[in-house]
């Protein structure tokens, strides 16, 4: 399957902050109390994207395929692990 780029939101409705990993790069970051992620899926597409819900964590894990990328933005800014 060639190279494709697929959008995905999650929100937190939990009043607690959530751990949203990407696999398998192991990134973490935090998500807030009623705040929502939007995740960016690049690359090639022929292996599924699954999230795995963890009590206070969401796991994202890409596909296993070269180039693939996970990217996270918040209202519209990329989103970096230390913020």
């Amino acid at each position: 399957m060639s190279d494709s780029r697929m959008r995905l939101k999650l929100t937190n409705s939990l009043d607690r902050p959530r751990i949203v990993v990407l696999e398998p790069w192991t990134g973490e970051y935090t998500l807030k109390p009623g705040k929502s992620f939007e995740i960016i899926a690049e690359g090639d597409m022929a292996q599924p994207l699954e999230i795995e819900l963890v009590e206070d964590r969401i796991v994202v894990y890409a596909f296993d395929t070269a180039g693939a990328m996970l990217t996270i933005f918040e209202d519209g800014k990329e989103r970096l692990q230390s913020e």
